[in-house]
């Protein structure tokens, strides 16, 4: 059920064919938007400063607080979210 409704909030805050192209085909700068969206989004629900890295700071302490209520590995989530930020970053040769 929870699962559910997270899905349903997601494609209410990001539009359905945005999260159904999945990582492969989304650019980074797609990525880095649908990201600000969040934030945009988040700031309008929480009381916060203006400040993208306070913003992000605690959306992601808050998201860790849910991992932990819903009995996820959190550290496991952190890890495999740097994995893949690091793959879909540009090589630098």
């Amino acid at each position: 059920m929870k699962k559910d409704l997270t899905k349903q909030l997601l494609y209410e805050i990001i539009p359905i064919e945005t999260v159904e192209k999945g990582s492969n085909i989304m650019t980074n700068e797609e990525r880095a938007e649908q990201a600000r969206m969040t934030l945009q989004y988040f700031r309008s629900i929480a009381a916060n400063d203006d400040e993208v890295e306070t913003l992000a700071i605690d959306l992601l302490a808050d998201m860790l607080h849910l991992l932990e209520q819903e009995g996820v590995d959190y550290e496991r989530v952190l890890r495999s979210a740097e994995n893949h930020w690091r793959g879909e970053r540009p090589s630098i040769l």
